[in-house]
């Protein structure tokens, strides 16, 4: 068993336990393009879900909205860990940036 697949498993298992109702694995090609891409799909694959296919956004260069992304990007990479949860508690909490506990 693969380390990666037992962090899987557990967190699957800790959701389920606290009441999530799916489980996102972000995204996927779904037309590899190379072993790289294959290998991400196929260990996406294997846990059994279905493909949820999403919008697909960009934003031009000179855009007002993309300037005030960047912006927003910046200052918050300029805060860094200010005011994050650290030690036990974001440990504990730590599934649940990965878990949907809503979803349609």
């Amino acid at each position: 068993i693969y380390a990666g697949d037992l962090l899987h498993w557990e967190v699957i298992k800790w959701g389920r336990e606290n009441g999530c109702k799916h489980y996102d694995l972000t995204g996927v090609a779904v037309r590899p393009k190379d072993r790289k891409e294959e290998g991400i799909y196929e260990f996406k694959a294997k846990w059994g879900g279905r493909l949820a296919i999403s919008g697909e956004y960009s934003l031009e260069g000179g855009s007002v909205l993309h300037g005030l992304l960047k912006k927003a990007k910046a200052a918050y990479r300029k805060v860094g860990n200010k005011g994050r949860v650290t030690g036990a508690s974001a440990q504990a909490s730590a599934p649940d940036a990965l878990l949907n506990r809503g979803g349609p």
